[in-house]
């Protein structure tokens, strides 16, 4: 087995009922994405954070909720000017008015809330660990300041006085870091759009699966099951 019977599996399920293929295959757009976000905008970025959470209170203040909505992915640059938001779809379809509500407010808020947002989520959470490496990616990017015993806490097992201690948590992110959102998706054009034939372009000649995943993304760009078999 090779490279392309791993796409080529991908393919062909990706017309079935109930399979998501953009949950499969994110793994290969996210091993390509910081590169191409470098060249296109220009700067240099930390490493990539999935499926980052903007917390509903932090996105509407009225709103006391530490329920969620998430970001595919979230790339910070590096003088922490610009926070780059991707939604990556797969399907020419699934584009919601929703999702696109809560990535303008969030171009409008900026980023600082939501790091904050982050913050409060760790706080309420009971999934300690889980929230606990994520804001510690946070830290590593000089966007929190944790505890120094913070981890002694969570580890082995949660202890007396985790709360609190997470309370501590600092928000270091400057206030005026700005949200860029950009589209990932199969058809569109726009400046924040990346379609697949475009990311396709930028993978060719980068490597013998960069090669690979730049064929697939050309079938990827029609809709799945749009054909009989």
């Amino acid at each position: 087995m090779d490279i392309r019977d791993v796409f080529e599996t991908l393919d062909q399920w990706r017309h079935l009922p109930a399979y998501q293929l953009e949950r499969r295959a994110d793994i290969f757009f996210a091993m390509y994405l910081p590169k191409y976000l470098e060249e296109h905008y220009g700067v240099e970025l930390m490493p990539l954070i999935p499926e980052f959470p903007l917390r509903l209170g932090a996105l509407w203040p009225s709103i006391d909720s530490s329920k969620s909505v998430k970001v595919d992915y979230v790339a910070v640059a590096k003088d922490r000017s610009t926070a780059y938001f991707v939604e990556l779809k797969t399907d020419v379809g699934s584009r919601r008015d929703s999702q696109d509500k809560y990535l303008t407010r969030s171009k409008e808020l900026g980023f600082h809330p939501l790091v904050q947002g982050v913050a409060d989520i760790f706080v309420a959470s009971p999934y300690h660990a889980k929230y606990f490496h994520l804001i510690s990616m946070l830290e590593c990017q000089g966007l929190v300041e944790c505890p120094s015993d913070l981890a002694d806490y969570v580890y082995p097992k949660p202890r007396s006085g985790l709360t609190a201690k997470k309370r501590g948590v600092q928000v270091m992110c400057p206030p005026d870091t700005s949200v860029e959102v950009l589209y990932l998706q199969p058809v569109g054009d726009g400046d924040d759009i990346l379609n697949f034939e475009t990311y396709a372009d930028w993978l060719t000649g980068r490597g013998e699966m960069a090669d690979v995943f730049a064929e697939y993304l050309v079938r990827w760009q029609s809709e799945a099951a749009h054909a009989a078999p």
